[in-house]
């Protein structure tokens, strides 16, 4: 007798929320870009003892919305997954060497945005998740022998994220580590890890948990 894998009867609801979460980071993403170019300073700094999310981080974010809701289109979601790579190769590269390309004052020319170079490069574990969800973004394009691959690397990519957010809400290290990356920077890496796992439901680890037994 064939074994049948047990599908959650929810698994097109599962989906539809990675594409919701998707939209949302992209529009997000959108109002940031508004708010540097008029000088609201919102949504891009969560306090004013924070520095304004970086440009780069905000690029990433709608390649990341946008390849989470176009995800049924293969080819555009591998496009998404180089770029965010790309991203990540040179956010190492400014981290490694201490230098800012500062593309801030293209979306406003608030002098304020100027910031030292070295308080303003990514921290690593930002950069970490930039390569994560570049590789886990391009590995669910592929067959469903790469699925646990991307799903494994969203799971590091929550857990960090979490981790981040944690020390920086209750300063479990040195504040000036996260100094530079706003704590909805890293709230939205955990969502778009959630959203990569509901991405494929019924693949993977993830039918374990949402599939229609007793552990799921």
């Amino acid at each position: 007798m064939t074994y049948v894998k047990p599908v959650s009867h929810f698994s097109i609801w599962y989906k539809g929320l990675s594409q919701f979460t998707g939209i949302s980071t992209a529009v997000f993403s959108c109002l940031i870009l508004i708010d540097w170019a008029f000088n609201i300073k919102i949504l891009c700094s969560f306090s004013p003892d924070t520095s304004a999310m970086r440009m780069d981080a905000v690029f990433s974010l709608l390649l990341m919305g946008l390849a989470l809701w176009q995800l049924p289109e293969v080819g555009i979601v591998r496009l998404y997954a180089i770029l965010i790579l790309c991203v990540g190769l040179f956010a190492i590269a400014e981290y490694i060497w201490q230098f800012d390309i500062n593309i801030n004052p293209i979306f406003s020319k608030d002098p304020i945005v100027s910031i030292d170079l070295t308080s303003n490069t990514n921290n690593l574990s930002t950069i970490v998740n930039y390569l994560l969800i570049g590789i886990a973004l391009f590995l669910i394009t592929l067959d469903d022998n790469w699925i646990l691959a991307s799903q494994i690397c969203a799971v590091a990519v929550s857990l960090i994220g979490l981790w981040d957010l944690l020390n920086y809400m209750y300063g479990m290290s040195d504040h000036g580590t996260y100094f530079n990356t706003p704590p909805q920077f890293f709230a939205a890496f955990i969502l778009i890890a959630l959203a990569l796992l509901l991405a494929r439901p019924d693949k993977g680890v993830m039918i374990v948990i949402t599939g229609d037994n007793l552990g799921g």
